[in-house]
């Protein structure tokens, strides 16, 4: 029998020869041949090696099963010994019987989990190939068809002079020059073109019939490796024994099962590849800064300010937890989108935009009907033994895109309360309580949550920025998303892709002598307006922190942190 022909490959191959098998596991081009179990497939692979990657949606009680048992064959007289490592059970001829009380039997503890599809996981990171590709992107030119201030059709965002000197202080700063000169944003009238994308996806729920979701025997592992909403990629062996009544069961014991022989806890779609483009990714990212912010600031109808707060959003995500502190996050409330805007479904654009972006992201269009029936919180279901999912059990790093143009007024019942309150503590602490019913068990979470409203918010942000778009770029928006569209084509969009699910994992350090300057700085500020606390100094920090990263760079620099305390105080600016 060829071993390297995944077809022929089982569980006997594998306690014979271990060590080959292991060194077949570690080959992409094996790995590729392992099939992917889907619904479809489910009843075509018994016994045979699958592939399966998914969120651990709960952890159930741990089994034991032999490892070695004794098994006697009246016919021949003989023992042997079988073991019931990744298998149901231990199979027996009509003529054999297990001696479950022999000495010579050994037991061992198996971890079972309850796994399902990776909600919000976009589709494009099944076909996900990055390209280490040198070309030089033309940001020139575009940043000239933008700020063109001598062309007729240009359109300014804000005739002060305020506003002005800031487009100038951000292209200084995205293109690492300088400028004098004044300049003004231009919306190119260039006629729109069809780009097919995907659907909006329905809010995360629970996935349980089919095989978008299945059970996991680990055999080998820590109890401190498992975690509840981790993202998973195993391969094992698969058993559908019980499948019959799937469809119409809601047990656990219907699901199929794959017995894991190789398992990797809290993997994406750009595992391990920042350590090996980590020098690309630092070289080019300010120049995918750049692009970013030019699509951004068309899309947001030129705000350019906007534009700034989305990418530092887009990249935030929580690197530590000190106290009640979940330190890194950055939730962001884009208010004041103008009406005639939220009439043409402008956020669900938006979130399709960011979709073709980010690895993971769920949309929810808030109402007050969604948030009295809907189920944000998981509950535990004690007859059936099994966590239930909810909207919010997400693994780290999906985004949440909230929107809230479309609310109307109404009454919020209990569950709508109690589904704003959960929702508040994500945004707030990166929390989750779940519901045991007689308890409640906090979760930590890491989701970046990004807020659209016409006025503030209902929800808690780190952030909340008054958008203010430029009448003219309002009446040509549907361009403004042909022309970025247009743009996210390879490899520009593979790169963009890896440097926003990659460039925040970056290490980043605070010198001596910036803290010293922050320090000063700080005291300045707190002489000219007694009202600046430390939580002012809290947002400053992490917002400079999230510029710095943004640009490649792993420390403070001063032009970096002025820069930061220009842009806070805009965006206070507008709040008055």
């Amino acid at each position: 029998m060829k071993m390297d022909i995944v077809d022929n490959f089982t569980v006997s191959d594998w306690e014979q020869n271990k060590d080959r098998c292991v060194q077949l596991l570690s080959q992409d081009d094996f790995i590729n041949k392992i099939p992917e179990l889907n619904k479809e497939n489910a009843k075509h692979y018994e016994n045979k090696l699958v592939r399966f990657r998914g969120m651990v949606q709960d952890t159930l009680n741990p089994e034991y099963y032999f490892e070695k048992c004794q098994v006697f064959n009246s016919k021949t007289g003989t023992y042997t010994i079988r073991s019931g490592k990744y298998r149901d059970f231990i199979a027996c001829e009509e003529d054999e019987e297990l001696m479950v009380n022999a000495a010579e039997n050994t037991h061992q503890e198996k971890h079972v989990i309850h796994c399902v599809k990776i909600p919000g996981l976009n589709s494009w990171t099944r076909q996900f190939k990055y390209t280490d590709d040198q070309d030089s992107v033309n940001i020139r030119n575009e940043k000239r068809k933008l700020l063109d201030a001598e062309n007729e059709e240009a359109m300014e965002i804000d005739s002060s002079d305020t506003n002005k000197k800031q487009v100038t202080e951000t292209i200084a700063l995205n293109s690492g020059t300088s400028s004098t000169e004044d300049s003004s944003m231009k919306c190119d009238n260039s006629c729109a073109t069809d780009v097919n994308v995907d659907p909006l996806p329905e809010s995360p729920v629970e996935l349980f019939n089919g095989c978008e979701s299945c059970l996991l025997n680990l055999y080998d592992v820590k109890d401190t490796d498992i975690k509840v909403n981790d993202v998973i990629d195993v391969i094992g062996f698969l058993s559908t024994e019980n499948t019959e009544q799937m469809e119409e069961s809601t047990s656990l014991s219907t699901l199929p099962k794959i017995h894991v022989v190789r398992a990797n806890f809290g993997v994406s779609t750009f595992s391990n590849m920042l350590q090996y483009h980590k020098e690309h990714v630092l070289q080019t990212a300010q120049q995918l800064r750049d692009e970013l912010w030019i699509m951004f600031t068309d899309v947001l109808a030129g705000d350019t300010l906007a534009a700034d707060y989305l990418i530092c959003h887009l990249i935030s995500s929580v690197y530590s937890r000190q106290d009640l502190l979940a330190l890194g996050k950055f939730s962001l409330n884009l208010s004041n989108v103008p009406f005639h805007l939220c009439e043409s479904k402008y956020v669900n654009e938006l979130y399709k935009l960011l979709s073709h972006l980010l690895e993971k992201s769920c949309f929810m269009p808030i109402s007050i009907q969604y948030l009295n029936n809907t189920t944000m919180v998981p509950k535990k279901d004690y007859d059936q033994n099994r966590l239930k999912g909810g909207d919010l059990q997400l693994s780290s790093n999906t985004h949440l895109i909230i929107d809230e143009t479309r609310l109307e007024p109404g009454q919020l019942m209990d569950k709508g309360v109690r589904n704003v309150q959960a929702l508040g503590n994500v945004i707030t602490n990166q929390k989750l309580e779940y519901d045991f019913e007689f308890y409640s068990c906090p979760f930590y979470t890491d989701i970046p949550v990004l807020t659209f409203s016409e006025g503030k918010s209902l929800l808690p942000s780190d952030c909340r920025l008054v958008m203010e778009p430029d009448a003219s770029c309002i009446e040509n928006i549907n361009e403004a998303f042909a022309r970025t569209w247009k743009k996210m084509s390879d490899p520009l969009l593979s790169k963009l892709r890896v440097y926003l699910n990659n460039i925040s994992s970056l290490k980043y350090d605070l010198s001596a002598s910036m803290q010293q300057v922050i320090q000063e700085d700080f005291v300045k500020m707190r002489r000219e307006n007694s009202k600046i606390n430390a939580d002012d100094l809290h947002n400053l920090l992490v917002l400079s922190r999230l510029l710095s990263v943004s640009r490649g760079m792993q420390t403070l620099e001063k032009n970096i942190w002025d820069y930061a305390c220009r842009l806070e105080q805009q965006r206070k600016d507008r709040l008055r």
